[in-house]
């Protein structure tokens, strides 16, 4: 279970819970990884599974934290500016990002980083809307939401559908 803690906390945690057992364990992360900072970070956004690999998207600290999925150990921190939301097609994992930092009077374009499940590196980019949000898979596209919600004089209220072939 991921906790988002509030914004500018720097305590987004991890939680695990035992259903076998019933047994709940609080903050996983900082016990299982010492060496690392003991809180995950400033938001946590998204948690997924992929292979076993264990993805944390950690908004405001801009990065995604990749840990073993069966001890939540540290594997990588893979920087990636206000990143948001987290997809999988094949070796790829594909995350959203507000591309910067939130400015309702410079709002930057928002992209999708296409990462190699493998190496943990970004390796590519595609260009979307104003802050993206969840995606979708759909065959070999996925389709993803553009919010805009912090530029108030214009709104961006489009899907996105980018063609995981090309990145376009």
């Amino acid at each position: 279970l991921l906790n988002e803690s509030n914004m500018g906390s720097n305590k987004a945690s991890l939680d695990y819970y035992d259903d076998e057992n019933g047994v709940y364990t609080r903050n996983i992360y900082g016990e299982r990884n010492p060496q690392e900072v003991k809180e995950l970070g400033d938001v946590g956004n998204d948690l997924k599974i992929y292979g076993n690999k264990l993805y944390a998207v950690i908004n405001c600290s801009n990065y995604l934290e990749v840990m073993d999925a069966g001890t939540a150990k540290h594997i990588a921190k893979i920087a990636v500016p206000n990143c948001r939301y987290l997809a999988f097609k094949g070796k790829y994992a594909y995350l959203t990002s507000y591309a910067g930092p939130v400015d309702p009077n410079n709002s930057r374009i928002g992209y999708v980083a296409k990462i190699d499940t493998a190496t943990l590196k970004v390796v590519a980019e595609c260009t979307v809307g104003h802050q993206p949000e969840e995606m979708a898979g759909v065959g070999n596209k996925l389709d993803l939401a553009n919010q805009g919600g912090y530029n108030p004089l214009n709104y961006d209220r489009t899907v996105t559908v980018v063609d995981l072939g090309t990145l376009h």
